[in-house]
């Protein structure tokens, strides 16, 4: 992030999020963003990843998932906060996916061989496990900080903008982070971080601008098509390579792109082609393409896609959006305004997609960590019990995304419902890894074993 002022950015944001403009407006004003911001980027993937080559692809894919969501960025002041945890996704995805593999340090020199470059790839690698060992102990949290600290002159100020946090505790962590490092390392490391920096030439932001890494060019390009409204390219690709309606970029298809812009003609060939009108982005919250086109008031779009969903989901989509998606907005005047015209919207289910099958506004509440809204739809009547499509609870969501993504582990929403009589059950229980209290229920009951 260089020395820009906050209205600089929030300009360019304003610009990038723009509904109506043209991609030619918008695609200069993100490659600003991704210069000022690609340092930033980069420091907080190596400090996770610990690799400088696996932090630029991180960074990458971070800067494509944050032009894929950015119209979900409600304040154009919480953009480096909102950014710091994309990256961070895609850095834990990243690691879940690939896995980062180090070679111990007493086997550094076996890499030398018969190669002229031998000895200096060696060099480099020990390099590189010298920074791994320096950045090993601190927190997460620190690991960023000392980072961004070494990699470039970031006030204290600009680090705490990305950090969600005041100067002075920047200042005071530092301090204490830089402590626990060895001084040789500390000047290794910054010397080695600065020399790897993005912004050292033009070769991030133009990558980041074109097609990701190890997306396939035709995927991108339907991605790209839909997104544009190029109807005539979409058909012709889908002609010839049907699959290409299923095509994704972190579950993004081209349907969610079509409907996210408003392109109701692409909406209408993608349909018919087969897509799934209720495909959803995992690590989103669940969105669907219906989602996508009624946030931004796309009424065409809205309409095929809801008669889509009737007519292969035998349901009408309407009441349990309405009310799911008002919980997922934030807003309690508006859930409170619904539930004063229709009580029975508590408990009403919204039709999510194939795999989850349906989800209701208590589920939402949990997911999206709102503990307000929580307690005030428990004191309207929520079903404290109530089963998602999948089978799963609002205790479940607590500790765990969905069945195929790992934990989520957040204790304090754990307890809380907990503490408002959810069922504590043995799997909840391993999970939270209350010991005592699995042998006691295995104790009464051996078949919970199995």
């Amino acid at each position: 992030m260089d020395r820009t002022t906050n209205a600089d950015i929030d300009s360019l944001i304003r610009r990038v999020q723009e509904a109506k403009a043209r991609r030619d407006e918008r695609d200069p004003a993100y490659a600003e963003l991704v210069r000022r911001f690609q340092d930033m980027a980069f420091g907080c993937a190596f400090a996770i990843l610990g690799d400088v080559h696996h932090a630029e692809d991180a960074a990458q894919e971070a800067f494509m998932d944050a032009w894929t969501n950015i119209e979900d960025l409600r304040s154009d002041a919480a953009f480096p906060g909102w950014f710091r945890r994309v990256v961070l996704t895609r850095c834990h995805r990243f690691l879940r996916r690939k896995g980062v593999h180090t070679v111990p340090m007493d086997q550094a020199a076996d890499v030398a061989g018969d190669e002229p470059d031998a000895l200096d790839a060696a060099q480099a690698r020990e390099s590189g496990l010298l920074m791994r060992s320096a950045l090993r102990s601190p927190s997460e949290d620190d690991r960023i900080l000392l980072v961004l600290f070494h990699l470039d002159e970031y006030s204290y100020r600009q680090i705490g903008t990305f950090l969600e946090l005041p100067p002075s505790s920047v200042d005071n962590r530092l301090r204490a982070a830089r402590r626990k490092l060895k001084e040789r390392l500390s000047s290794m490391t910054a010397h080695d971080l600065r020399s790897s920096r993005p912004s050292r030439d033009s070769r991030f932001v133009d990558e980041a601008m074109g097609r990701p890494p190890g997306m396939a060019a035709d995927t991108w390009a339907i991605l790209q098509a839909a997104d544009e409204g190029d109807d005539e390219t979409v058909r012709a690709m889908i002609a010839d390579e049907p699959d290409l309606v299923t095509a994704n970029h972190a579950y993004w298809q081209p349907l969610h792109f079509a409907a996210r812009s408003g392109h109701a003609e692409v909406v209408r060939i993608l349909l018919e082609a087969g897509s799934d009108p209720l495909s959803h982005v995992w690590w989103h919250g669940y969105r669907n393409p219906l989602e996508a086109a009624r946030d931004r008031g796309h009424e065409d779009a809205v309409q095929l896609l809801e008669a889509a969903i009737r007519e292969r989901h035998q349901a009408a989509p309407t009441r349990g959006a309405l009310i799911c998606e008002a919980v997922r907005s934030g807003d309690p005047r508006r859930v409170a305004d619904l539930l004063d015209e229709d009580p029975s919207l508590v408990n009403v289910a919204q039709i999510v997609s194939d795999q989850i099958g349906s989800r209701q506004p208590l589920h939402v509440a949990v997911e999206m960590d709102r503990f307000d809204l929580v307690d005030f739809l428990l004191e309207r009547g929520a079903d404290l019990e109530g089963t998602r499509g999948d089978g799963f609870k609002p205790i479940h969501l607590a500790l765990w995304e969905n069945q195929w993504r790992g934990l989520r582990d957040n204790r304090t929403m754990l307890g809380y419902l907990l503490g408002k009589g959810a069922k504590y059950a043995v799997g909840v229980m391993a999970a939270r890894g209350d010991l005592d209290a699995v042998r006691r229920a295995i104790e009464r009951d051996p078949s919970l074993v199995d």
